[in-house]
């Protein structure tokens, strides 16, 4: 993971949600004097060569919205490192205790999503359990993760730095896709025997639960978060009238005012052969995804070389 510059601004959530950073010429007069109140957003800034520029000032840049421009009053530059405190690392337990170990020196945040429901099992699922464990390992020790499957409890997530915790929740893993065996009371109340009535149930539970997922971990400290969600993708949940549930585009305006960037992996597209026909199905999950990632700063990875 790159370093990141954050900039604090003067505005309001909307504007930090979809500000554009852009080099500016620093101007010549006295920088303004310093707000009440601080909205911040961050920004990796690379050279030609894709190294990370560490010394620029808040004067190199303006945050740009709607074709109006703010002044950035600050920028500092954050290496995110993982493990750069000498504080000791202490145990989650509580929301409280999520949001101080988020906010110390050094650590960042991480929300893995294993969407079973649409990962096949076999090959696909070793994929997903092989690239959720990479990405635990791959973190320091002040990091804090969360790995969430669609049936998991929204009521009672947790981010811990116990990395044993969150690699047992990995392989306990298994793709379901396509398999519509009640596993529990709730899915034998709400997945029917109609397979096209499943796949949209089925959508609907993944939408919620990314919606919470990422409320959850946008609630945390100011800056960057990452939701890493590992999926072949899936359809978009139907609108209701009756009762509004949530929906891709409530997760990216979540996402987007909180700061949570979404990644998406397909395992499946990374199994296959590249020169495979994808059927019309297969491509219209596949474009949540992209939705997902492209409207939040984060990135879908669905071939090899991309990993």
């Amino acid at each position: 993971m790159r370093g990141v510059l954050v900039l604090a601004f003067a505005g309001g959530l909307g504007l930090a949600a979809s500000a554009q950073v852009a080099p500016v010429r620093p101007p010549r007069s006295a920088p303004p004097p310093l707000p009440s109140t601080l909205e911040r957003v961050d920004a990796v800034v690379t050279d030609q060569r894709g190294h990370p520029i560490t010394d620029l000032k808040a004067e190199d840049f303006s945050i740009v919205e709607d074709g109006n421009t703010t002044p950035v009053v600050t920028a500092t530059f954050s290496a995110a490192a993982g493990d750069q405190s000498s504080a000791p690392v202490l145990p989650v337990s509580s929301r409280g205790d999520e949001e101080n170990e988020s906010s110390r020196e050094g650590a960042r945040v991480f929300a893995i999503f294993l969407d079973e429901y649409h990962i096949a099992p076999g090959p696909e699922a070793d994929h997903a359990r092989e690239i959720a464990a990479g990405l635990l390992r791959s973190l320091g020790p002040r990091d804090l993760a969360v790995v969430v499957k669609p049936l998991d409890s929204l009521l009672t997530l947790r981010l811990t730095h116990d990395r044993d915790e969150l690699l047992r929740a990995v392989e306990s893993f298994d793709g379901r896709k396509g398999d519509y065996t009640p596993k529990n009371d709730f899915e034998k109340n709400y997945l029917t025997a109609a397979p096209s009535r499943n796949e949209s149930v089925r959508s609907q539970i993944v939408a919620s639960a990314l919606d919470a997922l990422t409320t959850h971990v946008g609630g945390l400290r100011p800056g960057r978060k990452t939701l890493l969600v590992v999926s072949e993708g899936f359809m978009r949940p139907p609108r209701r009238r009756d009762a509004p549930l949530p929906s891709v585009e409530s997760i990216l305006s979540t996402a987007n005012r909180s700061g949570v960037s979404i990644y998406a992996i397909d395992p499946q597209a990374l199994a296959a052969d590249p020169n495979d026909p994808v059927d019309a199905d297969a491509a219209a999950a596949r474009d949540v995804l992209r939705t997902l990632t492209s409207e939040t700063d984060g990135r879908f990875i669905f071939e090899p070389a991309e990993i």
